[in-house]
């Protein structure tokens, strides 16, 4: 969940996805999973909190294509 978070997030910012080839399943302690799924919705936070009905259609780069910036994917 934590990586999706930083891929959906990413786009939303516009920004490319700053934990890009870092595989967040890897932990192997559930203090390692919280701290990486809380640290996954702080990235997010602001993100959503700017958003707006006209900015979430924008479309922008990610990855080789484009996607709306409040679709992620």
């Amino acid at each position: 969940m934590a990586n999706f978070h930083y891929q959906l997030c990413a786009a939303a910012k516009g920004v490319p996805n700053p934990n890009m080839g870092n595989n967040l399943e890897m932990k192997t302690t559930k203090a390692e999973f919280v701290q990486a799924l809380a640290e996954s919705f702080a990235f997010c936070d602001d993100a959503f909190s700017a958003l707006t009905d006209a900015s979430a259609a924008e479309l922008v780069t990610q990855g080789r294509g484009q996607t709306a910036r409040g679709g992620g994917n």
